[in-house]
């Protein structure tokens, strides 16, 4: 028998057999039909909660000063990072809070202009329930500097920016319970929203000198990644800013106390939190590549040439010579300004006493005469990277030199460029060094296995 449906329908049910006759059954109460659809009753749709500034303390002014560090990210590379400090005011106490957001940033070179390191300083002053007083924004890099200001009067906000000396001022209507620049900040720690919420904020935005509608749309605790510790369960926050309806969106990760701890932003722009070290680390990893870069023209005549000492006034436009050029045997650096020097050098002469370790070796030296060749601490650090990349023992030179140059720089802390030279003993004893310590440490390793390797350094 072939049905007409699959489906029985309210009513009468109709059957077709095989001599097309057409048979009608009527529905029986034990339920051919099937039971009516049970009700739904579908929660109603919350509307956002709008988070208001001047309301209540956004924190306990107890805990002050707060210190926030975040490392930056773009496309996988480091390309700075920011710190967020939250203190007293110096004159009023914790009845005024002073916001300070500092962002280092470094600037990839262009065809005509070097590596740049950009620092952008934001101060806003504000009561501890986030009512908006003032603030001053400044821009500092190698070619210019930019400044904005802007105070709150009787709900009108007037702020100026000057731009290659150019001033330019705006005044605008204050909306009741608008945040400052570091709104968002302060709304996290605030609200300290639970899964499945949607808040609402305005929140000043200096670059444009408008106000930005916010969105916080929270979803479910889940485990993520940070930068430098054990994975940690986050509620993740998309944040969307709206401004003359263009939107942005970030998606924030933020722990129990409202504090931010990871984001990422629609275009890549990756944030962590860390440490105060790792910042200092990425502060000095920018300011040796802008060094790097740098190209500084030192010309001699060929009378100066001769001589037997010759001194050079050394000018640049964006960095201090006086941290590139290192006084040697035959070199002397003088600091004349922040972005100048005299650097005097003698000619050297074969006679004049000569360290191996940390200038131009001997006019016959043995490359492979090894160095320390008592030391225990080195023979343990040997010990330790006996292989090749692969865990296999190697012949060749290339792997060995590989695997030494890795456990250099993962065996050590970077520490503060010093002008006082250790040894590869010293250097393990301290766990840490300098560019100067880590090359020496690896000299002395690489001569112990019967590599040839020398240091030069110098102009």
């Amino acid at each position: 028998m072939l049905f007409t449906s699959g489906l029985l329908a309210v009513g009468t049910a109709g059957f077709v057999g095989c001599g097309n006759s057409t048979v009608t059954l009527e529905p029986e109460a034990g339920g051919l039909l099937p039971p009516p659809n049970p009700t739904v009753d579908l929660p109603e749709e919350q509307p956002p909660q709008v988070t208001l500034s001047g309301v209540k303390p956004w924190l306990d002014t107890q805990t002050l000063p707060i210190e926030a560090w975040y490392s930056l990210y773009a496309n996988g590379r480091c390309i700075g990072f920011s710190q967020i400090t939250v203190a007293a005011s110096e004159t009023q106490g914790a009845s005024l809070l002073r916001l300070t957001k500092r962002d280092i940033l470094e600037i990839p070179a262009t065809a005509d202009q070097p590596i740049e390191r950009r620092e952008i300083v934001l101060e806003s002053l504000e009561r501890p329930n986030g009512d908006f007083l003032r603030f001053t924004e400044t821009t500092k890099s190698a070619a210019k500097v930019t400044e904005a200001a802007a105070e709150l009067l009787r709900e009108t906000l007037s702020a100026t920016r000057v731009v290659d000396g150019k001033s330019q001022a705006v005044s605008l209507a204050w909306p009741k319970g608008a945040w400052g620049p570091l709104g968002i900040v302060e709304i996290f720690r605030q609200s300290q929203m639970k899964p499945d919420e949607v808040h609402v904020a305005q929140v000043f935005f200096p670059p444009l000198s408008k106000f930005a509608k916010v969105e916080f749309k929270s979803g479910s605790k889940v485990w993520t990644t940070l930068s430098s510790s054990d994975p940690a369960e986050l509620l993740p926050v998309e944040t969307t800013m709206e401004i003359d309806g263009q939107k942005a969106v970030t998606k924030n990760w933020v722990n129990d106390s409202g504090e931010i701890m990871k984001s990422i932003s629609q275009d890549g722009l990756t944030m962590f939190r860390t440490t105060q070290a790792d910042t200092e680390r990425i502060d000095g990893e920018i300011q040796s590549a802008q060094l790097v870069a740098s190209k500084i023209a030192v010309g001699a005549d060929a009378e100066q040439l001769n001589a037997t000492q010759v001194v050079f006034t050394v000018d640049s436009e964006n960095i201090d010579p006086f941290t590139i050029l290192s006084s040697k045997v035959n070199q002397r650096t003088k600091s004349l300004s922040a972005q100048g020097a005299e650097l005097t050098v003698t000619r050297a002469t074969p006679t004049e006493p000569v360290d191996e370790l940390y200038t131009q070796d001997a006019p016959t030296p043995d490359y492979s005469r090894p160095i320390e060749a008592d030391s225990p601490q080195l023979s343990k650090f040997l010990a330790e990277h006996p292989a090749d990349e692969s865990g296999s023992a190697s012949d060749s030179a290339l792997d060995t030199a590989t695997v030494l140059t890795k456990a250099v720089h993962r065996s050590l802390k970077k520490s503060e460029n010093s002008r006082q030279f250790f040894t590869a003993t010293e250097t393990l004893q301290n766990e840490a060094g300098d560019c100067k310590a880590h090359s020496i440490l690896l000299l002395a390793a690489l001569r112990q296995r019967n590599i040839p390797a020398r240091a030069a350094s110098g102009l």
